[in-house]
């Protein structure tokens, strides 16, 4: 995979920005296939004032109209939609998109669809009516913790957990108690290749558990071996997980910690870090 074809937020909504006037005037509804098709049509719709829906609402014969009254945003009509954008973030070979146009022609057979996608692999340009960039392999936010998650090496506290508060870290009860409690963060739903973490290796079961309980699936489990949090503070985390993060051969490491990930970043600046935190690359 090829972490370089990153696209982020801001990138994104850049993107749909100046594509707008690409939208045909006469389309009547935004039809997005879920789910990350929705963030995609959702920007279109708002921008363009265009009533939109979800795919599987509109083959339900579900209208979506406002709720709020101080909204612009205008009520789709799914039983009268003539002109539909039928809307996904990228498309590779086209399958999902195939499925979902033949689900809308089967639901009303007169009406007049119109593809987009935000990407398109290069090899599909021919298989969609709009599309706003071409990009091979691409990755973005929502896929770096899922199909970036099986070949990187990740952090613990702030991506897979809530993280641990000032007040529960004194490396005694409490903050046992609070790892054994913690609320998941990101759920993976497929296996991670190596966790690094910041705690210590006495706190390996406890760890263990926790992941096990919460049905997290992972290659390596790499901890910090010192024997405290006296002599943890001593240290650098970020240098530590630098380190492993060097010796691994993977490309990307997922980080929480702002700091910590632009040392890991520092210190191998041939590969990427992604930090949650600010959802993008350092």
């Amino acid at each position: 995979m090829d972490y370089r074809n990153y696209r982020n937020f801001n990138y994104v909504n850049a993107l749909i920005m100046n594509n707008l006037e690409r939208i045909p005037e006469d389309i009547d509804l935004i039809v997005s296939i879920p789910r990350s098709g929705l963030l995609i049509g959702t920007l279109i719709a708002e921008y363009t004032n265009k009533a939109s829906t979800d795919l599987f609402s509109y083959l339900a014969d579900v209208d979506n109209y406002k709720l709020n009254a101080g909204s612009f945003a205008p009520a789709s009509s799914v039983k009268t939609a003539l002109n539909i954008l039928l809307v996904d973030d990228s498309m590779g070979v086209g399958i999902t998109m195939d499925k979902a146009k033949d689900l809308v022609r089967k639901k009303n057979p007169t009406c007049k669809i119109t593809t987009c996608v935000g990407w398109v692999e290069p090899f599909s340009t021919n298989k969609v009516d709009i599309y706003f960039s071409i990009l091979r392999d691409q990755f973005f936010p929502w896929s770096v913790l899922k199909r970036g998650i099986s070949d990187a090496c990740c952090d613990i506290d702030g991506v897979l957990t809530e993280d641990v508060p000032t007040e529960f870290d004194d490396d005694g009860e409490k903050y046992i108690n609070f790892l054994k409690n913690q609320k998941p963060k990101f759920r993976p739903d497929r296996k991670i290749h190596t966790l690094v973490t910041g705690r210590l290796e006495k706190y390996r079961a406890i760890t263990e558990e926790w992941l096990r309980q919460h049905n997290v699936q992972y290659g390596n489990l790499i901890m910090l071996n010192l024997p405290n949090k006296q002599e943890k503070m001593k240290q650098d985390t970020g240098n530590f997980k630098a380190e492993v993060f060097r010796k691994s051969g993977l490309q990307l490491f997922i980080e929480s910690d702002f700091r910590e990930g632009n040392v890991i970043k520092s210190l191998n600046p041939e590969k990427c870090v992604y930090c949650v935190k600010i959802a993008d690359y350092l």
